[in-house]
């Protein structure tokens, strides 16, 4: 289609958009998804192509629920330089509005060439950007009839554009707003208020009979600072004379029953992986890596695609803080995936299990850098550094942090079934190997309804009554199935009162399908008491993690509580093949090796962990995860 029909629509004079040219792709091929608020909102779907970004309006944005079917209309070629454009376009001008790079990557056209199967009207791509991932389908309708989603179709230009059913889709996902951008972490509104990217008269031509200023301004676009200004303003342009820390403690966050909502504080998704520091030090032509856990053991040989991904961002002398995560199917942060890479030492092992189960570094916190003890200074500037030197890739992210807003990232968490949450005071200094009242984390529990199907022998002060409730939940065949044993929140009240409902209940055999495993004798008893259980997560033989209990509920059928509508599908198979990183659909301060509890979310996501975009409610996975920024 070529650049004419973008370049006469578009007067150059008075825009900030790039001319550009066509011109052949180097390296592997790339998308961009901005988000363009004109007339309406719309998203702009763009993927390079012969040269060019072919590209759709996408009137309801892109999805990731399968079910969702995009009207898509193919719009005009735009040159490649437009996959960073990001700014505002001013009025009277084509497309006039506020344009924010809301998604970019790069993607592989499963039919082979792209361009070939542009024109035959389907298109398979594999997005591997922050927020979208996985197979996409863009389809070329005929005739005239409605769209799924309400858009009217007729013509050559109005395809279909949906997500395919992958591990990265999300059915009932919808649009988080205000969403921040892949390229600079700012919302639409701080992108429309930002004089750097508004287009003024001093960029137009000067008028005739007037004199041209001596030094006209350039023309300006919507880009972030740049990572120079923003360290100059910190005084960190230059190297510094502290010297190189070793062996820091992490700091430590205290636990908080409750969300809250503080414009002094941020909020981040907790990560449930591995506590690590990184230290990144150049000694002559030699640059080294030290991976550290939150005990100072060495993580290099577990973890070597992080080793490799740091050395790769070719970073100054620095010192980062983050969390070492793997995903489960759904893009969830999970800390028992995480486990088939704790401790193993033997080469051919870790490769294995790299293979497997593939890894990302999510780095909230940098302590040192480039000569400078960054320790003192607030949080607030050391986000700040953080924006600005470290790069985002498929191993290295940057965890999603939220001004103020605890609650909303709070009930996103909780929606998104992670972990937890950490909020942080802004003007907090970084304490090593303090647990200090300016972090803390907020878990986020679940509540079911659960049937008691036995209980174990009690022991010590619990010898005269039990020492935890064995319980279940029927599956579609009407069998109980056992789910966990609940051994914690009981008072002594309770302990005698449920034991004494029991009593009448005892059978010879268990209730359950199959024989719970139990480490003290057992009692079964027939499912007529219900329970309420507070749990974290379930684990992926089916499992409760860290059970609590509620209290005895009252007038429930137990035949009516059912595994199915409150369990999530069990995690498949890691693939066979090498899939290299993490895969997040969406964004840690107690995670070590071998110590199960101790989860960082959050954002993005996924993250990306998630980021990962803004509250309410935001996508946590760090996708965005490289999951908004904190300035």
């Amino acid at each position: 289609m070529g650049l004419d029909t973008y370049r006469r629509k578009r007067r150059f004079e008075q825009t900030p958009e790039p001319t550009g040219e066509v011109r052949p792709s180097a390296g592997p091929l790339r998308f961009v998804v901005q988000e363009h608020h004109a007339t309406r909102f719309h998203h702009d779907f763009r993927l390079e192509m012969e040269g060019v970004l072919r590209s759709w309006a996408v009137p309801k944005g892109v999805s990731l629920d399968p079910a969702h079917k995009r009207l898509a209309v193919l719009v005009e070629d735009h040159p490649l330089d437009y996959i960073d454009f990001e700014g505002v376009i001013p009025e009277g001008n084509y497309g006039a509005g506020v344009v924010m790079v809301w998604d970019r990557g790069t993607y592989r056209c499963l039919e082979g060439d792209p361009a070939e199967a542009f024109r035959r009207g389907k298109l398979t791509v594999v997005l591997e950007g922050q927020k979208l991932r996985g197979e996409f389908h863009l389809v070329r309708t005929g005739g005239r009839r409605r769209a799924p989603d309400g858009g009217a179709l007729g013509g050559e230009n109005a395809w279909l554009l949906f997500k395919g059913k992958d591990a990265f889709a999300v059915p009932g996902w919808t649009l988080p707003q205000p969403a921040r951008s892949a390229r600079s972490g700012r919302t639409i509104e701080e992108i429309r208020t930002d004089q750097s990217a508004q287009w003024t008269a001093a960029a137009l031509p000067t008028p005739a009979g007037r004199a041209a200023p001596a030094d006209p301004p350039r023309r300006q676009t919507a880009a972030a600072p740049p990572p120079a200004e923003s360290l100059r303003a910190l005084g960190l342009d230059r190297p510094g004379q502290d010297p190189f820390p070793e062996g820091l403690l992490p700091m430590l966050a205290r636990l908080r029953d409750e969300p809250f909502d503080d414009p002094a504080w941020l909020f981040e998704v907790k990560w449930d992986g591995v506590r690590a520091l990184a230290y990144l030090r150049r000694q002559g032509a030699e640059r080294t890596v030290l991976l550290q856990s939150r005990r100072l053991n060495p993580l290099n040989r577990q973890y070597p695609e992080v080793v490799e991904a740091l050395h790769a961002a070719d970073l100054p002398d620095v010192v980062l803080d983050g969390e070492i995560i793997a995903l489960d199917p759904q893009g969830r942060p999970s800390f028992q995936r995480l486990q088939q890479r704790l401790n193993l030492q033997r080469p051919e092992d870790v490769a294995e299990a790299r293979r497997r189960v593939p890894v990302a570094y999510v780095v909230f916190d940098v302590l040192y850098y480039r000569g400078h003890a960054l320790l003192a200074r607030p949080l607030r500037e050391r986000r700040q550094v953080l924006e600005a030197v470290l790069p985002r890739g498929p191993v290295l992210w940057r965890s999603e942090a939220f001004p103020g807003e605890g609650v909303a990232v709070y009930r996103a968490a909780q929606a998104q079934g992670l972990e937890g949450i950490m909020g942080k005071r802004l003007d907090s200094p970084y304490e090593p190997g303090r647990r200090s009242g300016a972090w803390v984390k907020i878990k986020v529990r679940r509540t079911i309804q659960a049937v008691v199907g036995g209980y174990t022998a009690g022991r010590d002060a619990r010898r005269a009554t039990f020492g935890a409730l064995l319980v279940g939940l029927y599956d579609a065949r009407g069998r109980l199935q056992y789910i966990g044993h609940v051994g914690g929140g009981f008072t002594e009240a309770d302990l005698r009162a449920i034991l004494g409902r029991l009593a009448p209940l005892v059978r010879p055999d268990p209730p359950f399908a199959t024989r719970p495993p139990v480490n003290e004798p057992a009692t079964w008893v027939e499912p007529e008491l219900v329970v309420g259980v507070e749990f974290t997560e379930w684990t992926d033989d089916g499992s409760l993690r860290n059970p609590v209990f509620k209290g005895v509920v009252e007038d429930v059928v137990p035949a009516s509580l059912r595994l199915e509508e409150v369990r999530p599908p069990r995690a498949l198979e890691a693939p066979a093949e090498d899939v290299g990183a993490p895969r997040r659909a969406l964004p840690g301060l107690q995670g070590d090796e071998g110590q199960g509890q101790g989860l960082h979310p959050a954002h993005g996501v996924h993250p990306a962990p998630q980021d990962l975009d803004h509250p309410a409610l935001p996508v946590l996975h760090p996708v965005s995860h490289e999951l908004g920024a904190v300035g």
